[in-house]
């Protein structure tokens, strides 16, 4: 199934959701994204690439001890 959805694109890219069916039962679908531009396959969001994504900048600054 194809559907067209407006999403808040402030907010990381969801993998999975709930639809709920005619009869009340719920299902999880995985959701997979077409034409999405400039997309972070590390955090999900849409402004910027792997490349320069603050979670890869802080994954490469971390020493390795816990804190």
């Amino acid at each position: 199934m194809k559907i067209w959805v407006i999403l808040d694109v402030q907010k990381p890219l969801k993998k999975t959701t709930k639809i709920k069916k005619l009869g009340g039962e719920t299902s999880k679908v995985i959701l997979k994204y077409e034409m999405l531009g400039i997309f972070c396959y590390l955090c999900g969001l849409m402004d910027h690439t792997d490349n320069s994504c603050k979670k890869l900048l802080i994954l490469t600054e971390d020493d390795g001890n816990k804190k």
